[in-house]
């Protein structure tokens, strides 16, 4: 028999409730209990739900940090339950930026980054305060920060910051020294545009980069990520699939590098 509507909204709200009085303890057993059960899908999500439904932010956020440190085969990727906290969340957080070690600000800020909903305007001083924080990090001796710091800053539309987000982007995808950088830096680009950033300052201001990197670039993912880039900044026909990409398919890759030019060319 169905439920009715008024019997599913009341049984929401008693969730609600029931959630908002959880104690640390009791979201403990359940964390132990989804430990013992080989990390069960549906404890997972239980517990997710619970931790995010209750008032005990700091343990919600001690679950996502011990989860950052897992090898990335192991990750639970609880910070997206985290991320759904929005302004509460980022209240907690901001505060953490430069205080503890470059791996866990780097990952910090990368997280503020995932809890914002464009086009907010109302989180537009968060998303201005967060930027340059982002800027600085992209600029870490360690490949896999910046990595972070510039898929981060694809998700961050700041406008008064937006020269400044669109220079960083840029040159990362032209001189950074890991190909992951400038793989992450193309897509920033394309991630900046459909984050409500406006697209003929993007497409004018990384058109000589997009250039450059189909002309120069040896690695064939970042090429492919650079074209696909290009396809939606620029509504371009290069004939090019996601999964090619990701297999790193050299033959159709560099097929689309070469049309890519011949276009790109003509802009």
């Amino acid at each position: 028999m169905k439920k009715s509507t008024l019997a599913i909204i009341e049984e929401n709200r008693r969730e609600r409730e029931r959630r908002l009085v959880l104690t640390r303890r009791e979201l403990e057993l359940k964390y132990e209990e989804l430990k013992r059960s080989g990390y069960d899908i549906g404890l997972l999500l239980n517990l997710e739900s619970d931790l995010t439904g209750s008032r005990q932010i700091q343990y919600h956020y001690e679950l996502v940090l011990e989860d950052w440190k897992r090898d990335k085969a192991k990750r639970l990727h609880i910070e997206s339950s985290f991320a759904s906290r929005r302004k509460e969340g980022r209240d907690f957080l901001f505060p953490l930026l430069d205080v503890k070690d470059a791996f866990e600000s780097v990952h910090i800020a990368g997280l503020i980054a995932q809890s914002f909903y464009s086009p907010d305007t109302s989180e537009e001083p968060e998303r201005e305060k967060l930027v340059p924080f982002l800027i600085r990090y992209a600029a870490l001796p360690s490949p896999e920060l910046r990595r972070i710091a510039i898929i981060a800053l694809g998700w961050v539309y700041a406008p008064s910051q937006f020269q400044m987000e669109l220079n960083c982007i840029c040159d990362h995808l032209i001189n950074d020294e890991d190909a992951l950088c400038r793989a992450w830096s193309a897509s920033a680009l394309m991630q900046l545009y459909f984050h409500y950033a406006t697209l003929e300052p993007i497409k004018e201001q990384s058109l000589p980069a997009f250039r450059q990197i189909l002309q120069q670039e040896t690695d064939d993912f970042a090429v492919g990520v650079a074209i696909s880039s290009m396809k939606e900044l620029w509504g371009l026909k290069l004939r090019l699939s996601d999964a090619a990409v990701e297999r790193r398919d050299h033959e159709a890759i560099d097929k689309a590098r070469r049309r890519a030019l011949k276009l790109i060319n003509l802009l």
